[in-house]
């Protein structure tokens, strides 16, 4: 009887490491220029699902072998933008040295930092702007409170002063001076809200 012989245990392969090239780099960029994912909020299921669209286009092309996930196509993009950047700065330090021709890569990843940052400058010059609306409508409520307050205030106080002239009974003072030191404090306090908030408009106004 033959000896019954072990079937191989199959192993699983493991998966090589996508080797990028300037050519896969370039067709990266262009893929990004094409769907801005960072149009979209950071972190956000829209930002996400461009990338994943991204990945799919490049796994999918006819041209060039890409074996890359969302993940893999952004931490790529982060690579290419920080070397793009120290390069930059190296060559700005440099004295003396020929700046080579701009080449296709370096056209498009540049492109694409100025892209991104003037989206992330357009998205927080909207959320200032909402705060400072906020802070505008704060405001009001505050001063429509005080002056709803100071009102009430002033009625109580001709009417105690009308009972008092029925009683010729003649007030000490002190509730007038009270009463003129509230009205005084809100003013105050109303003041410097206003005071902040047109700061604040003037810094973002020299910061833009």
């Amino acid at each position: 009887m033959a000896a019954e012989t072990e079937a191989p245990q199959k192993t699983k392969a493991r998966r090589k490491p996508m080797e990028w090239t300037e050519a896969h780099d370039v067709r990266l960029c262009r893929e990004v220029l094409h769907d801005e994912p960072y149009q979209r909020k950071k972190g956000s299921n829209q930002r996400g699902e461009a990338w994943t669209q991204i990945a799919k286009r490049l796994s999918g092309s006819d041209e060039l072998v890409f074996g890359v996930d969302q993940r893999g196509v952004r931490e790529r993009m982060e690579r290419l933008k920080t070397n793009y950047k120290a390069k930059m700065r190296e060559e700005e330090s440099a004295s003396g040295i020929t700046v080579e021709e701009i080449s296709e890569f370096d056209a498009l990843i540049c492109e694409i930092i100025e892209r991104q940052r003037m989206a992330e400058e357009a998205r927080e010059s909207n959320a200032n702007w909402k705060k400072n609306d906020a802070d505008k409508k704060t405001a009001e409520e505050m001063r429509k409170v005080a002056m709803e307050r100071y009102g009430e205030t002033r009625k109580r106080s001709e009417e105690e002063d009308n009972t008092d002239k029925k009683v010729k009974r003649r007030k000490s003072g002190g509730d007038a001076v009270e009463f003129l030191r509230e009205k005084a404090q809100m003013e105050k306090e109303l003041r410097k809200e206003e005071i902040a908030i047109k700061k604040k408009e003037q810094e973002q106004e020299a910061a833009r």
